[in-house]
């Protein structure tokens, strides 16, 4: 089991640790609700250390992330800023999904799940490869030829550098206190840097990313830097009021903020239409590997689609319940639990298409009314 810079640190702090993604990660310190509640209220830090970072170099770079992603890299068009995106297979399912930042010129930076760093890895190696030999016009990106699972290629060539970024801790600081708590511990020369980045914006400062992102529906940072300053920054953060929190509290602050959690609501078995995610494909008309497949569910039409339910009653929602819309067809929950902010229970579930605002879902074999709520 691998543990982050911050293990010790974790434990110092009492924390309940439990494996996750292969790493030994701390699920909460004393309350999971106060965490989720500190965060959505003044400011929480999570230890998200065994999140994959990879950067894309190279002169080719631009094609090849065009190529992979099923959003427009072009839309990244100043030196620091974010989106998200799915990475696809050729049948629509989602590989992973990421967030991509663009640092200069010829210069990606990917971060991905821990849990498919593995096959994200083995991916984008093999897309690599195909596409360094494909032949293509001058100006056009060639189309992908990723089919064989198993390839083993080296991940450096003379176009393309994919290298994972190793030795790093990542500390996201979330809440609506969050930024003024790091601006606090930050240099008054850093400060100005970071001060003045929009939502979705990145700076690299003396070696440390710091990131206008987050994964809990509320502002803050997230910062990756050296392993070496990893513990310091930890405990200055602790020192100006900033609660540590664990993985129990990300799952419901990202819950209530209704984004998705791959293996959960994603998979490689769905597109990004039967996920909710259609604001990321802003054109089917450029190539990009699951194009095909997607226009041809466009043109057939969706069946599926992922929404957020709310309990109308006493309960507990959660993942692999079945859920039944009257007149339409069953469906089921991909994550659910207690919203600390909402007082009640809420979830993400694929259900067949419909207009509804209703449904059923079975909790310990009686079917309870839940609310269709988006």
């Amino acid at each position: 089991m691998q543990k982050t810079k911050l293990y010790e640190e974790h434990l110092a702090l009492g924390a309940k640790m439990s494996p996750f993604a292969g790493w030994d990660m701390p699920l909460y310190y004393k309350s999971a609700m106060d965490e989720h509640l500190s965060v959505r209220e003044r400011a929480g830090m999570f230890d998200v250390s065994h999140i994959n970072v990879v950067d894309i170099t190279g002169s080719d770079a631009f094609a090849f992330m065009q190529l992979i992603l099923a959003n427009d890299v072009s839309k990244l068009n100043k030196a620091g800023r974010a989106m998200y995106s799915c990475m696809l297979n050729e049948q629509g399912g989602v590989i992973d999904d990421l967030v991509i930042y663009y640092l200069g010129k010829n210069y990606y930076r990917v971060v991905a799940n821990a849990s498919r760093k593995t096959v994200d890895l083995e991916w984008l190696g093999r897309c690599r490869k195909s596409f360094l030999e494909a032949p293509s016009k001058v100006g056009e990106v060639p189309r992908s030829r990723c089919t064989s699972r198993g390839m083993t290629v080296p991940l450096i060539s003379k176009n393309i550098d994919i290298k994972v970024v190793k030795d790093v801790a990542i500390i996201a600081v979330q809440g609506p206190l969050a930024r003024d708590k790091v601006h606090t511990i930050l240099p008054k020369e850093q400060v100005q840097l970071v001060e003045g980045l929009a939502r979705f914006d990145s700076v690299i400062i003396d070696n440390i990313f710091i990131a206008r992102t987050g994964y809990t529906g509320e502002d803050g940072y997230e910062i990756i830097l050296s392993n070496n300053n990893a513990v310091s920054l930890w405990r200055k953060l602790l020192e100006v009021g900033v609660t540590p929190c664990g993985l129990v509290a990300r799952d419901s602050l990202r819950l209530e903020a209704g984004f998705c959690l791959y293996g959960n609501d994603l998979d490689e078995k769905h597109t990004p239409f039967e996920s909710s995610l259609d604001w990321t494909i802003p054109t089917l008309e450029r190539e990009f590997i699951g194009k095909d497949a997607l226009r041809k569910q466009r043109e057939q039409g969706v069946k599926n689609k992922l929404v957020k339910l709310k309990l109308c009653e006493n309960g507990v929602l959660r993942r692999g319940q079945k859920v039944i819309v009257e007149n339409v067809g069953e469906g089921i929950i991909t994550s659910g639990g207690f919203a600390p902010n909402l007082k009640c229970s809420i979830a993400l579930a694929r259900i067949p298409v419909c207009d509804c605002s209703e449904c059923l879902v079975e909790v310990r074999g009686e079917f309870i009314k839940a609310q269709i709520t988006g």
